[in-house]
């Protein structure tokens, strides 16, 4: 049976560099763009009237948030570019928390419920089970039954081949979009 860890792209530079950028922008961008609190400086007023504060209170966007908007932009039209399919199974697999019930799958857990291979195993198996409960179920038979291995082994190799399809065609489109650094 295939491991997760036999079914991997070698981590480059320029795919380490991808997969910062698509953690970032699934889980932290909208955290960095937003508007910032304007409590700090009530707190400043109130505690000293008149005293002067800085140029700029309330809500208006400093420096890094607007350096943050530019990169979001930048990879929202990477993203664009590269299609719904990948956007789909990019956000899937890079949202954090990564679904834990599922790191037997390994590197493309997050996508594999959704796979044709996986549904496909699933209805061939019969199962009364939900989903996710018989995705649960299937590494601990998986020894035992030969076919369910084989399905496994599939699912596995399926989830993986789907992320790394994603991730290739992400940096490809990066690299042809004009003005990315």
């Amino acid at each position: 049976m295939l491991a997760a860890a036999e079914i991997s792209a070698p981590d480059s530079q320029p795919l380490a560099a991808v997969r910062q950028d698509l953690l970032w922008f699934f889980n932290a961008a909208p955290g960095e763009m937003g508007l910032r609190s304007s409590y700090p400086a009530m707190i400043r007023r109130l505690l000293a009237p008149g005293a002067p504060g800085p140029a700029s209170t309330g809500y208006e966007l400093d420096e890094l948030a607007l350096d943050a908007a530019r990169r979001a932009r930048r990879i929202r039209q990477v993203l664009e570019f590269a299609g719904a399919d990948v956007t789909e199974v990019l956000r899937a697999c890079f949202t954090l928390p990564a679904p834990r019930k599922l790191r037997a799958y390994g590197i493309g857990a997050a996508i594999v419920p959704k796979l044709q291979v996986t549904l496909d195993a699933y209805r061939a198996a019969g199962d009364p089970r939900p989903l996710e409960d018989w995705l649960l179920r299937l590494p601990r038979v998986a020894g035992r039954i030969p076919k369910l291995g084989q399905a496994q082994a599939a699912i596995v190799f399926a989830g993986a081949a789907a992320y790394w399809s994603a991730v290739r065609a992400y940096a490809d489109q990066r690299r042809r979009t004009a003005g990315w650094r």
